[in-house]
Protein backbone atom coordinates (compact mmCIF):
# COMPACT_ATOMS: atom_id res chain seq x y z
CA UNK A 1 0.00 0.00 0.00
CA UNK A 2 1.50 3.34 -0.96
CA UNK A 3 2.21 6.23 1.38
CA UNK A 4 -0.66 8.69 1.62
CA UNK A 5 -1.59 11.54 3.95
CA UNK A 6 -3.94 10.57 6.78
CA UNK A 7 -4.46 11.17 10.49
CA UNK A 8 -1.27 10.03 12.24
CA UNK A 9 -2.91 10.35 15.66
CA UNK A 10 -5.02 7.28 14.98
CA UNK A 11 -4.00 4.36 17.20
CA UNK A 12 -2.94 1.06 15.71
CA UNK A 13 -5.50 -0.65 17.93
CA UNK A 14 -8.24 1.08 15.98
CA UNK A 15 -7.06 -0.29 12.65
CA UNK A 16 -8.96 -3.50 11.89
CA UNK A 17 -8.22 -6.04 9.14
CA UNK A 18 -9.37 -3.67 6.44
CA UNK A 19 -8.27 -0.36 5.00
CA UNK A 20 -10.08 1.58 7.73
CA UNK A 21 -7.10 3.87 8.36
CA UNK A 22 -7.54 5.22 4.82
CA UNK A 23 -10.40 7.44 3.79
CA UNK A 24 -12.39 6.37 0.73
CA UNK A 25 -10.58 9.17 -1.12
CA UNK A 26 -7.22 7.64 -0.13
CA UNK A 27 -8.38 4.15 -1.14
CA UNK A 28 -9.33 5.40 -4.60
CA UNK A 29 -6.06 7.30 -4.89
CA UNK A 30 -3.93 4.31 -3.95
CA UNK A 31 -6.09 1.51 -5.31
CA UNK A 32 -5.75 -0.11 -1.88
CA UNK A 33 -8.44 -2.56 -0.83
CA UNK A 34 -7.60 -5.22 1.72
CA UNK A 35 -7.86 -8.88 0.82
CA UNK A 36 -10.46 -11.31 2.26
CA UNK A 37 -9.03 -14.52 3.77
CA UNK A 38 -10.84 -16.69 1.22
CA UNK A 39 -8.89 -15.06 -1.61
CA UNK A 40 -5.62 -15.27 0.36
CA UNK A 41 -6.24 -19.00 0.73
CA UNK A 42 -6.56 -19.38 -3.02
CA UNK A 43 -3.14 -17.78 -3.50
CA UNK A 44 -1.47 -20.15 -1.05
CA UNK A 45 -3.29 -23.10 -2.62
CA UNK A 46 -1.87 -22.09 -6.01
CA UNK A 47 1.74 -21.70 -4.84
CA UNK A 48 1.92 -24.67 -2.43
CA UNK A 49 3.09 -27.17 -5.12
CA UNK A 50 6.09 -24.91 -5.79
CA UNK A 51 7.18 -24.33 -2.19
CA UNK A 52 10.46 -25.98 -1.20
CA UNK A 53 12.73 -25.52 1.78
CA UNK A 54 14.31 -22.05 1.91
CA UNK A 55 11.91 -20.62 -0.68
CA UNK A 56 11.43 -16.88 -0.18
CA UNK A 57 7.81 -15.69 -0.27
CA UNK A 58 7.63 -11.94 -0.77
CA UNK A 59 4.74 -9.46 -0.68
CA UNK A 60 5.92 -6.02 -1.82
CA UNK A 61 2.58 -4.34 -1.04
CA UNK A 62 1.85 -6.16 2.21
CA UNK A 63 -0.47 -3.64 3.88
CA UNK A 64 -1.49 -5.14 7.19
CA UNK A 65 -0.24 -8.62 6.36
CA UNK A 66 -3.39 -10.34 5.16
CA UNK A 67 -1.33 -12.82 3.14
CA UNK A 68 0.73 -13.91 6.16
CA UNK A 69 -1.97 -14.49 8.78
CA UNK A 70 -1.42 -17.99 10.22
CA UNK A 71 1.38 -18.65 7.69
CA UNK A 72 4.34 -19.09 10.06
CA UNK A 73 6.69 -21.65 8.51
CA UNK A 74 10.30 -22.24 9.57
CA UNK A 75 11.14 -23.74 6.18
CA UNK A 76 10.21 -20.55 4.32
CA UNK A 77 11.67 -17.05 4.33
CA UNK A 78 8.67 -14.73 4.59
CA UNK A 79 9.16 -11.04 3.74
CA UNK A 80 6.54 -8.29 3.99
CA UNK A 81 7.25 -4.91 2.40
CA UNK A 82 5.23 -1.69 2.49
CA UNK A 83 5.88 2.02 2.12
CA UNK A 84 3.14 3.00 4.59
CA UNK A 85 4.51 3.77 8.08
CA UNK A 86 1.35 2.72 9.91
CA UNK A 87 1.20 -0.57 8.00
CA UNK A 88 4.84 -1.30 8.83
CA UNK A 89 4.26 -0.54 12.52
CA UNK A 90 1.25 -2.84 12.52
CA UNK A 91 3.22 -5.63 10.86
CA UNK A 92 6.05 -5.34 13.41
CA UNK A 93 3.58 -5.46 16.28
CA UNK A 94 1.60 -8.46 15.02
CA UNK A 95 3.93 -10.63 12.90
CA UNK A 96 7.04 -11.53 14.85
CA UNK A 97 7.94 -14.29 12.36
CA UNK A 98 8.12 -11.94 9.35
CA UNK A 99 11.05 -10.02 7.97
CA UNK A 100 9.52 -6.55 7.60
CA UNK A 101 10.90 -3.84 5.33
CA UNK A 102 9.65 -0.31 4.80
CA UNK A 103 10.28 0.56 1.17
CA UNK A 104 8.68 1.92 -1.97
CA UNK A 105 8.75 -1.29 -4.00
CA UNK A 106 8.62 0.56 -7.31
CA UNK A 107 12.05 2.21 -7.11
CA UNK A 108 15.56 0.74 -6.91
CA UNK A 109 14.18 -2.73 -7.58
CA UNK A 110 16.88 -5.24 -6.71
CA UNK A 111 16.89 -8.49 -4.77
CA UNK A 112 19.74 -7.26 -2.59
CA UNK A 113 17.45 -4.58 -1.14
CA UNK A 114 15.29 -7.36 0.31
CA UNK A 115 18.20 -9.54 1.43
CA UNK A 116 17.41 -12.12 -1.27
CA UNK A 117 20.27 -13.89 -3.06
CA UNK A 118 20.19 -14.08 -6.86
CA UNK A 119 20.00 -17.89 -6.91
CA UNK A 120 17.39 -18.10 -4.16
CA UNK A 121 13.95 -19.38 -5.19
CA UNK A 122 11.53 -16.46 -5.04
CA UNK A 123 7.73 -16.45 -5.12
CA UNK A 124 5.91 -13.10 -5.06
CA UNK A 125 2.35 -12.97 -3.73
CA UNK A 126 -0.12 -10.25 -2.83
CA UNK A 127 -2.78 -7.83 -3.89
CA UNK A 128 -0.89 -4.84 -5.33
CA UNK A 129 -2.68 -1.50 -5.67
CA UNK A 130 -4.43 -1.01 -8.99
CA UNK A 131 -5.64 2.35 -10.13
CA UNK A 132 -6.00 3.76 -13.64
CA UNK A 133 -5.60 7.55 -13.46
CA UNK A 134 -6.97 7.83 -17.02
CA UNK A 135 -10.36 6.33 -16.16
CA UNK A 136 -13.38 8.62 -15.92
CA UNK A 137 -14.66 6.88 -12.82
CA UNK A 138 -13.40 8.49 -9.58
CA UNK A 139 -11.02 10.71 -11.55
CA UNK A 140 -12.07 13.81 -9.58
CA UNK A 141 -11.29 12.08 -6.30
CA UNK A 142 -7.84 11.11 -7.58
CA UNK A 143 -7.11 14.60 -8.89
CA UNK A 144 -8.05 16.21 -5.58
CA UNK A 145 -5.58 14.01 -3.70
CA UNK A 146 -2.58 13.62 -5.99
CA UNK A 147 -0.46 10.51 -5.62
CA UNK A 148 3.18 11.35 -4.82
CA UNK A 149 4.52 7.82 -5.29
CA UNK A 150 7.82 7.75 -7.18
CA UNK A 151 8.13 5.00 -9.82
CA UNK A 152 11.25 3.96 -11.74
CA UNK A 153 10.86 5.01 -15.40
CA UNK A 154 11.55 1.51 -16.76
CA UNK A 155 8.41 0.12 -15.11
CA UNK A 156 6.17 3.18 -15.01
CA UNK A 157 2.65 2.75 -16.37
CA UNK A 158 -0.62 4.67 -16.14
CA UNK A 159 -1.81 1.91 -13.80
CA UNK A 160 -0.06 1.18 -10.49
CA UNK A 161 -0.90 -2.52 -10.69
CA UNK A 162 0.81 -2.88 -14.06
CA UNK A 163 3.88 -1.14 -12.63
CA UNK A 164 3.91 -3.68 -9.79
CA UNK A 165 3.70 -6.61 -12.20
CA UNK A 166 6.55 -5.18 -14.25
CA UNK A 167 8.59 -4.77 -11.04
CA UNK A 168 8.36 -8.51 -10.38
CA UNK A 169 10.40 -9.25 -13.47
CA UNK A 170 13.10 -6.85 -12.22
CA UNK A 171 13.38 -9.19 -9.20
CA UNK A 172 13.33 -12.26 -11.48
CA UNK A 173 10.70 -13.97 -9.33
CA UNK A 174 10.39 -17.66 -10.20
CA UNK A 175 6.64 -17.55 -9.64
CA UNK A 176 4.16 -14.72 -9.19
CA UNK A 177 0.69 -15.24 -7.73
CA UNK A 178 -1.21 -12.00 -7.24
CA UNK A 179 -4.65 -10.47 -7.56
CA UNK A 180 -5.21 -7.98 -10.36
CA UNK A 181 -8.07 -6.80 -12.59
CA UNK A 182 -8.86 -9.32 -15.31
CA UNK A 183 -8.71 -6.37 -17.70
CA UNK A 184 -4.90 -6.45 -17.48
CA UNK A 185 -5.05 -9.61 -19.57
CA UNK A 186 -8.21 -9.50 -21.65
CA UNK A 187 -7.83 -5.92 -22.93
CA UNK A 188 -5.10 -6.04 -25.54
CA UNK A 189 -3.82 -2.52 -24.83
CA UNK A 190 -3.44 -3.31 -21.13
CA UNK A 191 -1.83 -6.65 -21.92
CA UNK A 192 0.75 -4.97 -24.15
CA UNK A 193 1.45 -2.48 -21.33
CA UNK A 194 2.79 -5.38 -19.27
CA UNK A 195 5.82 -5.30 -21.60
CA UNK A 196 8.73 -7.26 -20.11
CA UNK A 197 6.43 -9.09 -17.70
CA UNK A 198 4.37 -10.68 -20.49
CA UNK A 199 7.55 -11.36 -22.47
CA UNK A 200 9.11 -13.35 -19.62
CA UNK A 201 6.21 -14.93 -17.72
CA UNK A 202 3.59 -17.47 -18.64
CA UNK A 203 0.12 -17.65 -17.10
CA UNK A 204 -0.41 -21.09 -15.55
CA UNK A 205 -3.72 -20.64 -13.76
CA UNK A 206 -6.26 -17.87 -13.19
CA UNK A 207 -9.34 -17.88 -10.98
CA UNK A 208 -11.75 -14.99 -11.60
CA UNK A 209 -13.74 -13.59 -8.66
CA UNK A 210 -16.18 -10.73 -8.16
CA UNK A 211 -14.79 -7.40 -6.92
CA UNK A 212 -17.76 -7.33 -4.53
CA UNK A 213 -15.87 -9.85 -2.39
CA UNK A 214 -13.93 -6.84 -1.13
CA UNK A 215 -16.03 -5.25 1.61
CA UNK A 216 -14.50 -1.83 0.87
CA UNK A 217 -15.32 -1.92 -2.84
CA UNK A 218 -18.06 0.32 -4.20
CA UNK A 219 -19.70 0.68 -7.59
CA UNK A 220 -20.41 -1.95 -10.22
CA UNK A 221 -18.92 -5.42 -10.05
CA UNK A 222 -15.88 -6.16 -12.15
CA UNK A 223 -13.70 -9.27 -12.46
CA UNK A 224 -10.57 -9.74 -10.35
CA UNK A 225 -8.15 -12.47 -11.44
CA UNK A 226 -6.11 -14.50 -8.97
CA UNK A 227 -3.32 -15.38 -11.38
CA UNK A 228 -0.33 -17.68 -11.11
CA UNK A 229 2.60 -16.96 -13.44
CA UNK A 230 5.87 -18.81 -13.99
CA UNK A 231 9.12 -17.24 -15.16
CA UNK A 232 9.48 -18.50 -18.72
CA UNK A 233 11.60 -17.05 -21.53
CA UNK A 234 8.88 -18.02 -24.03
CA UNK A 235 6.60 -15.49 -22.41
CA UNK A 236 3.08 -15.14 -23.75
CA UNK A 237 1.34 -13.21 -26.50
CA UNK A 238 -2.25 -12.03 -26.75
CA UNK A 239 -3.21 -15.10 -28.79
CA UNK A 240 -2.17 -17.20 -25.79
CA UNK A 241 -4.47 -15.16 -23.55
CA UNK A 242 -7.37 -15.38 -26.02
CA UNK A 243 -7.24 -19.16 -25.84
CA UNK A 244 -6.53 -19.44 -22.12
CA UNK A 245 -9.23 -21.06 -19.96
CA UNK A 246 -10.09 -18.82 -17.01
CA UNK A 247 -11.75 -20.52 -14.05
CA UNK A 248 -14.69 -19.48 -11.88
CA UNK A 249 -15.39 -20.53 -8.31
CA UNK A 250 -18.44 -22.52 -9.42
CA UNK A 251 -16.28 -24.75 -11.61
CA UNK A 252 -17.18 -23.09 -14.91
CA UNK A 253 -14.53 -21.95 -17.34
CA UNK A 254 -14.47 -19.37 -20.11
CA UNK A 255 -12.07 -18.07 -22.75
CA UNK A 256 -12.02 -15.00 -24.97
CA UNK A 257 -11.99 -17.21 -28.05
CA UNK A 258 -15.58 -18.26 -27.26
CA UNK A 259 -16.84 -14.75 -27.99
CA UNK A 260 -17.11 -12.57 -31.07
CA UNK A 261 -16.55 -8.91 -30.19
CA UNK A 262 -17.60 -5.67 -31.87
CA UNK A 263 -14.11 -4.29 -31.24
CA UNK A 264 -13.14 -3.70 -34.87
CA UNK A 265 -16.61 -2.69 -36.05
CA UNK A 266 -17.22 0.45 -34.00
CA UNK A 267 -15.33 3.46 -32.67
CA UNK A 268 -15.36 3.93 -28.91
CA UNK A 269 -13.84 7.34 -28.47
CA UNK A 270 -14.72 10.92 -29.47
CA UNK A 271 -13.39 12.69 -32.55
CA UNK A 272 -13.07 16.45 -32.91
CA UNK A 273 -13.59 16.40 -36.66
CA UNK A 274 -15.46 14.04 -38.95
CA UNK A 275 -16.77 13.97 -42.53
CA UNK A 276 -20.20 13.81 -44.17
CA UNK A 277 -19.92 10.02 -44.06
CA UNK A 278 -21.13 10.34 -40.48
CA UNK A 279 -24.64 10.95 -39.20
CA UNK A 280 -25.69 14.49 -38.37
CA UNK A 281 -27.06 15.25 -34.88
CA UNK A 282 -26.67 11.70 -33.65
CA UNK A 283 -23.71 10.45 -31.65
CA UNK A 284 -22.82 7.71 -29.20
CA UNK A 285 -21.50 8.29 -25.70
CA UNK A 286 -17.86 7.27 -25.33
CA UNK A 287 -17.31 3.85 -23.76
CA UNK A 288 -14.60 1.35 -22.90
CA UNK A 289 -16.31 -1.90 -22.06
CA UNK A 290 -19.63 -3.42 -20.96
CA UNK A 291 -19.45 -1.85 -17.49
CA UNK A 292 -19.02 1.66 -18.89
CA UNK A 293 -21.95 1.12 -21.26
CA UNK A 294 -24.14 -0.04 -18.39
CA UNK A 295 -23.50 3.09 -16.31
CA UNK A 296 -23.58 5.71 -19.09
CA UNK A 297 -25.89 6.83 -21.86
CA UNK A 298 -25.79 5.29 -25.31
CA UNK A 299 -27.15 7.58 -28.06
CA UNK A 300 -26.88 11.36 -27.63
CA UNK A 301 -27.96 14.11 -29.97
CA UNK A 302 -25.50 16.82 -28.96
CA UNK A 303 -21.85 17.16 -29.86
CA UNK A 304 -19.56 17.44 -26.83
CA UNK A 305 -16.34 16.04 -25.42
CA UNK A 306 -17.94 12.61 -25.03
CA UNK A 307 -19.53 12.35 -28.48
CA UNK A 308 -18.49 9.48 -30.72
CA UNK A 309 -19.52 10.21 -34.33
CA UNK A 310 -21.46 7.38 -35.98
CA UNK A 311 -20.52 6.28 -39.47
CA UNK A 312 -23.69 5.91 -41.54
CA UNK A 313 -22.90 2.31 -42.43
CA UNK A 314 -22.39 1.38 -38.78
CA UNK A 315 -25.57 2.60 -37.14
CA UNK A 316 -26.75 -1.01 -36.82
CA UNK A 317 -23.81 -1.86 -34.56
CA UNK A 318 -24.46 1.04 -32.20
CA UNK A 319 -28.16 0.15 -32.25
CA UNK A 320 -27.14 -3.34 -31.20
CA UNK A 321 -25.12 -1.95 -28.27
CA UNK A 322 -28.20 -0.07 -27.04
CA UNK A 323 -30.17 -3.32 -27.28
CA UNK A 324 -27.38 -5.18 -25.45
CA UNK A 325 -27.44 -2.68 -22.60
CA UNK A 326 -31.18 -3.03 -22.02
CA UNK A 327 -31.40 -6.78 -22.60
CA UNK A 328 -28.40 -7.90 -20.53
CA UNK A 329 -28.26 -5.57 -17.55
CA UNK A 330 -27.71 -8.57 -15.23
CA UNK A 331 -24.80 -9.93 -17.21
CA UNK A 332 -22.35 -11.91 -14.98
CA UNK A 333 -19.56 -9.99 -13.26
CA UNK A 334 -16.79 -11.85 -15.09
CA UNK A 335 -17.94 -10.48 -18.46
CA UNK A 336 -18.26 -6.85 -17.41
CA UNK A 337 -14.82 -5.75 -18.60
CA UNK A 338 -15.33 -7.43 -21.97
CA UNK A 339 -16.02 -5.53 -25.14
CA UNK A 340 -19.61 -5.96 -26.33
CA UNK A 341 -20.01 -9.33 -28.02
CA UNK A 342 -22.54 -10.60 -30.55
CA UNK A 343 -23.59 -13.61 -32.62
CA UNK A 344 -21.30 -13.79 -35.69
CA UNK A 345 -24.11 -15.60 -37.53
CA UNK A 346 -26.39 -12.56 -37.44
CA UNK A 347 -27.72 -11.71 -40.92
CA UNK A 348 -29.03 -8.40 -42.26
CA UNK A 349 -32.47 -9.46 -41.08
CA UNK A 350 -31.17 -9.66 -37.53
CA UNK A 351 -29.30 -6.36 -37.74
CA UNK A 352 -32.43 -4.69 -39.16
CA UNK A 353 -34.25 -5.58 -35.96
CA UNK A 354 -31.80 -3.50 -33.91
CA UNK A 355 -31.94 -0.58 -36.35
CA UNK A 356 -35.74 -0.54 -36.40
CA UNK A 357 -35.85 -0.76 -32.64
CA UNK A 358 -33.56 2.23 -32.09
CA UNK A 359 -35.23 4.31 -34.81
CA UNK A 360 -38.54 3.98 -33.02
CA UNK A 361 -36.92 4.76 -29.69
CA UNK A 362 -35.14 7.88 -30.97
CA UNK A 363 -38.32 9.23 -32.55
CA UNK A 364 -39.82 9.30 -29.04
CA UNK A 365 -42.50 6.95 -30.13
CA UNK A 366 -43.77 4.16 -28.00
CA UNK A 367 -41.37 1.33 -28.81
CA UNK A 368 -42.96 -1.00 -31.28
CA UNK A 369 -42.88 -4.69 -30.53
CA UNK A 370 -40.77 -5.73 -33.47
CA UNK A 371 -40.62 -9.51 -33.58
CA UNK A 372 -37.24 -10.92 -32.63
CA UNK A 373 -35.65 -13.29 -35.09
CA UNK A 374 -34.86 -16.87 -34.19
CA UNK A 375 -31.13 -16.10 -34.10
CA UNK A 376 -31.63 -13.22 -31.67
CA UNK A 377 -33.73 -15.44 -29.40
CA UNK A 378 -31.08 -18.17 -29.55
CA UNK A 379 -28.36 -15.64 -28.71
CA UNK A 380 -30.33 -14.40 -25.70
CA UNK A 381 -30.70 -17.97 -24.46
CA UNK A 382 -26.94 -18.52 -24.87
CA UNK A 383 -26.11 -15.39 -22.88
CA UNK A 384 -28.57 -16.39 -20.14
CA UNK A 385 -26.56 -19.59 -19.61
CA UNK A 386 -23.17 -17.93 -19.31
Amino acid sequence: MIKLPFNYQKKLADIKHSANHLTYQAKINSGSFYTPSQLVNYVWEFITPFLTKNTTVLDTSAGKGSFFINRKNRDLSLIAVDDDQWAVNYLKENFSFLQIIQKNALINIKRVNYGIQNKQKLIIIGNPPYNDITSLKARKIKENSPNNLVIDPQIKSRDLGISFLRSYYQLKADYVCVLHPLSYLIKETNFNSLKEFKDNYRLLKSLVVDSKKFSDAKGASFPIAISLYQLDKKGMNYEYIKNFSFQLENGKQFSLSSFQFLTDLVSKYPKKTFSDEYLNNLFFFTFRDINSIMRNRTFIQEFNNYSVPIHKDKLKYYAYIDYFKEEFRDIPFYLRNFDVFYNPDFTEKDWNYFTQRISSKLENKEAKKFPKTSKIKAFEAWVANL
